[in-house]
C-alpha cells in the first residue's frame, strides 16, 4: 500500500506573507525592466542584512558553546583574579615609561622544555625593593628531604621567604604573565650566591618517594607546575642558570625573568627542566624565584 504523507497546512501568518509576495510580483511584471531591477535589488540587501546582522544575535557565543550561559560572569570563563592582573599588565605595558612591554620582550629559549625570558621584567628600584625586604632575615637555604626540609651541601646560597604584602604588586605581575591565579603561587623566596655559591642541577617537581608531609601538600596543593627566577642583580662572572638535559645557560642580568614549565601540557612532571645555578666566581647574585601550583597552595 503506497503511503501518503499529510500536506502540512500553512499558518495563518505564512499565507498573508504569500499573498503579499504574490501581489508585489504582479505589480513588479507591470513595472519597466529598470525599475523592476532596482526593486530586486533593494529586496536583496534587506533580506541580507537581516540575515547576516539581526540573526547574528542568535548564534551560540564562546561560552555558550562551553556549556555555560550567555550572561554568566567572566569568573565563569576565567579567574577573575588572572583577568584583574591581565589588565593591570596591559596598563603597564601601555605607559611609555615603563621598562616592561610583555608582548615584545620575550626570548623563547625551548619548546621542549617550556622555557622563556622575559627581558626587564622589573625596573631596578624594583630589584632593590625586594632586596631590601629580606637581606636581614637570610638564613642557610634548605632543600625537600624526605619528611622534612634539610640544609645540603648540593645548596650553598643563603635565602629568606618574603610576605605577599610585600610582594604582591609583582605577584600580579607574574600572574598576568603566567595566567595563573596568585593563590596558586608559594611566596617569593628571595636568595644570595656569595663568591663559590651555588645550587647543583635538581628539579623543582616534588618525586613520588616522599615523606608523609610533602604527600598531604601536594593533595591540598597539587604538583608544581611552573618556575619563574627573577635576577635582582648582574653577577661580574658565573651564576648562570642551566638546563643540562638541553644544553642551554640563561646568564643571570637584573630585572630579567626566567619561565620554566616544570609538568608538561599533559601534566606529566617534564624530566628534561632539569636545571642549577652554576658557581658564582666573581661577584654575588641576588634573585628571587616563585614556585607554582596546579591548585591554590596552603602551606599547612
Amino acid at each position: 500500500m503506497e503511503m501518503t504523507l499529510p500536506r502540512t497546512v500553512p499558518s495563518g501568518n505564512v499565507r498573508k506573507g504569500r499573498g503579499i509576495i504574490r501581489q508585489y510580483i504582479k505589480k513588479l511584471k507591470r513595472t519597466p525592466a529598470r525599475t523592476r531591477y532596482i526593486a530586486v535589488g533593494i529586496v536583496s540587501a534587506v533580506i541580507l542584512l537581516y540575515l547576516f546582522v539581526f540573526r547574528s544575535s542568535d548564534t551560540p557565543n564562546t561560552a555558550t558553546k562551553l556549556g555555560v550561559p550567555s550572561d554568566a560572569p567572566v569568573s565563569k570563563i576565567i579567574s577573575s583574579e588572572v583577568k584583574e592582573n591581565q589588565n593591570a599588565l596591559l596598563a603597564v605595558a601601555d605607559d611609555k615609561d615603563n621598562h616592561f612591554d610583555p608582548f615584545k620582550n620575550v626570548q623563547i629559549i625551548s619548546w621542549e622544555p617550556r622555557v622563556f625570558v622575559y627581558k626587564n621584567f622589573l625596573s631596578s628600584s624594583e630589584c632593590q625593593y625586594l632586596i631590601d625586604c629580606g637581606k636581614d632575615h637570610l638564613s642557610r637555604s634548605q632543600v625537600v628531604g624526605q619528611d622534612k626540609s634539610e640544609v645540603v651541601e648540593a645548596r650553598s646560597s643563603f635565602g629568606a621567604s618574603l610576605t605577599r604584602e610585600q610582594t604582591r604588586a609583582i605577584d600580579q605581575r607574574i600572574s598576568a604573565v603566567t595566567h595563573f591565579p596568585i593563590e596558586n603561587g608559594e611566596h617569593l623566596y628571595l636568595l644570595r650566591y656569595g663568591s663559590d655559591q651555588e645550587y647543583k642541577p635538581h628539579y623543582d617537581w616534588f618525586a613520588d618517594d616522599l615523606g608523609k608531609e610533602w604527600k598531604d601538600m601536594l593533595e591540598r596543593s597539587g604538583q608544581r607546575y611552573a618556575t619563574m627566577i627573577i635576577y635582582l642583580s648582574d653577577v661580574e662572572e658565573g651564576g648562570e642558570t642551566t638546563f643540562p638535559n638541553i644544553n642551554k645557560a640563561i646568564k643571570p642580568e637584573k630585572g630579567d625573568a626566567l619561565l620554566f614549565y616544570d609538568m608538561k601540557p599533559t601534566c606529566e612532571v617534564d624530566h628534561l627542566t632539569l636545571h642549577g645555578g652554576e658557581k658564582v666566581k666573581k661577584g654575588e647574585k641576588w634573585i628571587v624565584t616563585k614556585w607554582i601550583h596546579q591548585k591554590k597552595y596552603t602551606d599547612a
